[in-house]
C-alpha cells in the first residue's frame, strides 16, 4: 500500500498523461488503478470505464476484458451498479 502522498503524486501525473492524450487507453486503466488504490471508487469506475471505450475502439479484446473485470469488483467493492456510471459524451 503507498503512503497517500506516493498516490497524489501518482494521480497528478496521470492527471496530465490523460489530458495530453485522452483517448489512451492504458493510461486510463491505470488510473483507474491508482484511484481504486487511493479509496475512490467512483473515480476508479469512470477511468476504467473511458479505458474501456478506448480499447473497443481500438479493438484490444485483452485489454476490454481486464476493464471489465476491474468494473466488476469496484461495483462489488464500492456498492454501484454499472447503470449508475452511463458516460454520456456531448459533441465538441
Amino acid at each position: 500500500m503507498e503512503t497517500k502522498e506516493a498516490l497524489r503524486g501518482k494521480i497528478k501525473q496521470y492527471e496530465a498523461d490523460v489530458e495530453r492524450n485522452p483517448d489512451d487507453a492504458r493510461s486510463r486503466f491505470i488510473f483507474g488503478q491508482i484511484y481504486d488504490e487511493a479509496g475512490d471508487g467512483a473515480s476508479a469506475i469512470i477511468q476504467t470505464k473511458m479505458a474501456e471505450e478506448s480499447y473497443i475502439r481500438e479493438k484490444d479484446m485483452q485489454g476490454v476484458a481486464k476493464c471489465r473485470r476491474d468494473l466488476r469488483a469496484y461495483y462489488k467493492t464500492c456498492g454501484f451498479k454499472p447503470e449508475d456510471f452511463i458516460l454520456i459524451k456531448y459533441p465538441s
